[in-house]
């Protein structure tokens, strides 16, 4: 994935010039624009050229809050012919949000249209907008907050895959609902969250499909840990989907974290699992492995690292088994360097190495340009 991303935005000053406080409610809004093209190369070594753009608006006004984009994207092989993509421009992001004050300790906000939504790090649903062209789904979210407390529900209707996207296909407009309970707390010093989470996909128009489970994180000065296990209904036995690793933080200001950690998809009664609106490059790797069939396991060091304030650098390396068998170690780059406050270049790369040489090397890559006004 070579690839070249240039986005905008620009805040608008309130015409009327009213003080905070005075008179009625300020109306402030903030014009939106996106722009990405690039060439890339998949890990079935077929290349592309692509564009992607959106456009809108966003506006406030006291608890009330307001996005309108619109996006469309084209994607063309080798042969110039057009390969995917949207038809003309579409909906973006179309969404009014209701957040009315209340107390320190309580609040609510609700938000209904078309909108982000992630759960659990994109777990279970995420927004993965690598590209410039996901396709949010239709959703109603209300989120009270009563501390500790913290209550999530969702409802909405599933908006098909974004025209390039990896991973399981989920047709437009199918029902889903989830909600996720936590508790948790935070101070300087330590901090923990336990949650538990749970999402219906109604994808064959009956009782459709269950994925539920607990999620927990945790944290003691530089030592972070956190843990999840879901499981998913199957016809005999169901599906699972575990996930552990410790970190530990070093330098200056935690500038460095060093992670390493197990994930386990599948067992012997039943291998599969599938992410219900996951995102596809979240969990093991940037390759695509989690939803290729068989019972998977993969070990696995992170490192996160500031290399100074303009110099931020994150890779993964794994090591998988599908079905017990080692297939091999994969290697993932991403070093961003912002070159001034409001532009950054990054550069990312993926490398599979199957022992058995039957199969072939899998690389992937993204050179990007991002710039941003605010």
């Amino acid at each position: 994935m070579f690839a070249a991303v240039l986005s905008l935005s620009a805040m608008a000053s309130d015409p009327s010039g009213a003080r905070p406080g005075a008179g009625a409610p300020e109306l402030t809004s903030v014009p939106l624009a996106e722009l990405r093209v690039g060439a890339e190369i998949e890990p079935a070594s077929t290349a592309t050229f692509g564009v992607a753009a959106r456009g809108g608006l966003e506006v406030e006004r006291k608890v009330l809050k307001a996005r309108l984009s619109l996006q469309a994207s084209k994607v063309w092989g080798l042969d110039a012919e057009p390969a995917m993509g949207s038809i003309g421009a579409e909906i973006g992001e179309a969404w009014l949000s209701w957040s009315p004050p209340i107390s320190s300790a309580l609040g609510i906000t609700t938000t209904a249209g078309v909108q982000r939504v992630e759960f659990d790090d994109g777990l279970l649903i995420g927004a993965d907008d690598r590209r410039g062209n996901a396709r949010f789904p239709l959703a109603g979210r209300a989120t009270l907050r009563a501390s500790p407390w913290v209550l999530d529900g969702l409802v909405g209707l599933a908006s098909g895959p974004a025209p390039v996207a990896a991973g399981p296909e989920v047709l437009p407009r199918t029902p889903f609902a989830a909600g996720r309970l936590a508790v948790g707390r935070d101070n300087p010093v330590w901090r923990w969250e336990v949650a538990a989470t749970a999402l219906r996909l109604y994808d064959d128009g009956e009782s459709g499909s269950f994925t539920g489970g607990v999620v927990a994180t945790a944290g003691l000065n530089r030592v972070r840990l956190d843990t999840g296990a879901l499981l998913q209904d199957g016809s005999s036995h169901p599906g699972l989907l575990a996930r552990g690793r410790a970190g530990f933080a070093m330098g200056d200001e935690s500038r460095v974290v060093l992670w390493a950690g197990v994930l386990a998809r599948g067992t012997e009664e039943n291998p599969g699992f599938t992410r219900p609106l996951g995102t596809t490059d979240t969990y093991a790797g940037w390759l695509g492995l989690l939803e290729r069939e068989g019972v998977l396991r993969d070990a696995f060091l992170d490192l996160d690292a500031t290399l100074a304030p303009s110099l931020r650098f994150t890779t993964e390396a794994h090591h998988f088994w599908v079905d017990g068998v080692a297939l091999g170690p994969e290697l993932d780059v991403d070093l961003t360097w912002y070159w001034s406050p409001l532009a950054a270049l990054r550069l990312r790369g993926s490398a599979l190495t199957p022992w058995s040489s039957a199969q072939p090397v899998e690389l992937a890559g993204a050179l990007t340009f991002e710039a941003s006004v605010h």
